[in-house]
């Protein structure tokens, strides 16, 4: 990919921290205010994602807490078992229930991860995901990053590896490149965990964000 052609020209070396560079890691479930989750089905060829984010109080920063991406090809109950398994350790790892906005293009699948959450007593709610234009969501990411407010766990790898590789479609510059040769399940992922909040994420005026975290 030519540089020029990334679509998030923002997101370099600065916008991805260690835990304990965020914070002590006694401390940091005190930093956030709540977190969702993001889950993005694949199908024809493509992987499914799950990704959670966190807010910091008053919406200052949102943060990639966690990301897993699933390649191979599996059927309805593992990607069951293998959702439970991400949820329970968000949970613990973070001590927050919370809401797992889904692709709401396949209902059958959001059913199942429904059903078996509840009957797991999973600490999470499972609803549809708006899903609004993608150069919507990819404007609200720009300018999280552009005033230094959006954050990636470092150990989430995969997730700045597809930050860092989307690109513009060659002969339509408001469309995002999705041929498989970059990871958009993660990216589509991630946009449906924060976009229910985006609202409240661009209201944040200039004079209250905080610097240098």
């Amino acid at each position: 990919h030519e540089d020029a052609r990334l679509i998030y020209q923002e997101f370099k070396d600065y916008h991805i921290i260690k835990m304990n560079d965020w914070n002590d890691a006694n401390e940091y479930r005190k930093t956030l205010k709540f977190i969702t989750v993001g889950v993005d089905f694949g199908g024809n060829g493509s992987a499914h994602a799950f990704v959670c984010v966190g807010y910091s109080f008053g919406y200052s920063d949102l943060i990639v807490l966690e990301h897993k991406r699933i390649e191979q090809q599996i059927d309805a109950n593992e990607l069951n078992k293998q959702f439970i398994d991400f949820a329970n350790m968000v949970y613990n790892k973070y001590g927050r229930s919370f809401i797992t906005n889904c692709d709401n293009a396949e209902p059958v699948l959001i059913r199942t991860l429904r059903n078996g959450c509840a009957s797991c007593g999973t600490h999470t709610l499972i609803d549809n995901a708006i899903k609004m234009e993608i150069l919507q969501r990819i404007r609200i990411e720009v300018s999280l990053m552009g005033s230094g407010r959006f954050w990636v766990l470092r150990h989430n790898k995969q997730m700045v590896k597809a930050l860092s590789e989307a690109v513009w479609k060659k002969d339509d510059p408001d469309k995002r490149l999705d041929d498989g040769t970059s990871d958009i399940d993660s990216l589509d992922a991630l946009e449906y965990s924060f976009e229910k909040h985006s609202n409240e994420l661009l209201q944040i005026r200039e004079s209250q964000v905080k610097r240098g975290a």
